[in-house]
């Protein structure tokens, strides 16, 4: 077998190893755009729901949910945690709340530093 033969077929597989790791490229990028689009999404209700509560009442579920979830992410709330221990329930918000922080924490460990959006 002469040298130009095997250069021809390794340029074929070359070629053919090109194109597959270009499909497989788009296809993240694809996969990638639409978890941007979801976090995104998630993220915008999440600030018009922080922006619809503007005397946060306790015993408002949604109210305390999403306080909790700000005070875990590092928008301090005063006193949080005593309201929790009084009011019937509101601690196991917390301790979810403190959960889905750190496991967002263990995924993400750039975002440990949280900005602040209030």
């Amino acid at each position: 077998m002469d040298s130009t033969s095997r250069l021809r077929r390794r340029d074929r597989t070359l070629a053919a190893y090109a194109e597959e790791l270009a499909a497989t490229g788009r296809q993240k990028e694809i996969r990638a755009n639409a978890l941007l689009t979801s976090l995104r999404r998630v993220e915008d209700q999440r600030t018009a729901m922080l922006r619809a509560i503007r005397n946060p009442e306790w015993e408002v579920p949604h109210h305390f949910h999403m306080t909790s979830l700000e005070h875990f992410r590092g928008n301090t709330q005063a006193h949080l945690m005593d309201i929790a221990i009084a009011l019937s329930g509101k601690l196991h918000v917390c301790a979810v709340a403190r959960s889905a922080r750190l496991a967002n924490q263990r995924l993400f460990p750039s975002s440990k530093n949280p900005r602040r959006t209030r």
